[in-house]
């Protein structure tokens, strides 16, 4: 869970930016934020201290800035940029909707509760978010695997632990998802409302249920930024290359 640098060049670098930190310094610290190592910090307060500053490069900034955001619970890639033109650019492709980016997550089904996730690919379009609760928002999905947990009629056992009973688990899927629009907090509200499946570790979108396990056993939101690609437009100073595609594998303990 630490940042490190996983593409780097003159004018942009790619980080993996740990979970339980913001991207950037907020005024107060989010209540979700889990306790850890890095308690107090941000990444963009980290990147000096594992990317490269621009030497010798038209434009250099005075230290290297992220040039959009994840969620402080969320841990994956973050594009960064090291020169006045490559911040311009990167905004421009984010604002124009041409930078691509996926997100694999692990998904919930407790027993009991109503899946709305029926097909393996598709859609989801909502009109729930904002503070208005009134923006647009479209993430495609994917599910990579899905598996099914089965459970043994041990009704001593169960009388023993109530919780355990409560908390059953019908499947487990992952899922990959590829958001259209960017929205706060849009993948885990998509994942718990429209597919009626939360994210393991969401401990405020998934229902009472799976909030209170979350918030009781802290585990870490299971949601990883884990592919970006730039367009070619995007990265002039790459001369002969392709879109600059960056991606990693996700952590070990989504297994």
């Amino acid at each position: 869970n630490s940042a490190r640098v996983v593409y780097e060049d003159e004018e942009c670098a790619v980080v993996m930016k740990p979970f339980g930190i913001p991207t950037l310094k907020t005024k107060t610290s989010s209540s979700e934020n889990n306790t850890n190592e890095l308690s107090g910090w941000c990444l963009d307060r980290i990147l000096p201290y594992v990317i490269r500053a621009g030497e010798n490069v038209e434009g250099a900034l005075h230290r290297p800035r992220p040039v959009h955001r994840l969620d402080s619970l969320t841990g994956g890639l973050v594009v960064v940029a090291k020169t006045r033109r490559a911040s311009k650019l990167f905004h421009e492709a984010f604002r124009d909707r041409t930078a691509r980016k996926r997100y694999r997550a692990v998904l919930i089904e407790y027993e009991g509760n109503e899946r709305k996730l029926k097909e393996k690919s598709g859609t989801i379009k909502s009109n729930d978010m904002g503070e208005g609760g009134n923006l647009y928002a479209e993430t495609d999905y994917e599910i990579v695997k899905e598996m099914e947990c089965c459970f043994e009629d041990e009704e001593e056992e169960e009388e023993e632990n109530d919780e355990k009973k409560r908390l059953k688990i019908r499947s487990r899927c992952l899922v990959d998802f590829y958001p259209k629009t960017g929205r706060t907090h849009q993948l885990r509200k998509h994942a718990a409302n429209q597919l009626g499946m939360p994210i393991l570790g969401d401990t405020r979108y998934g229902g009472k249920i799976h909030n209170d396990f979350a918030k009781t056993n802290k585990p870490k939101l299971h949601l990883f930024a884990a592919e970006i690609t730039m367009p070619i437009e995007a990265t002039p100073w790459r001369v002969g290359q392709t879109c600059l595609n960056v991606k990693l594998e996700e952590p070990t303990f989504f297994s």
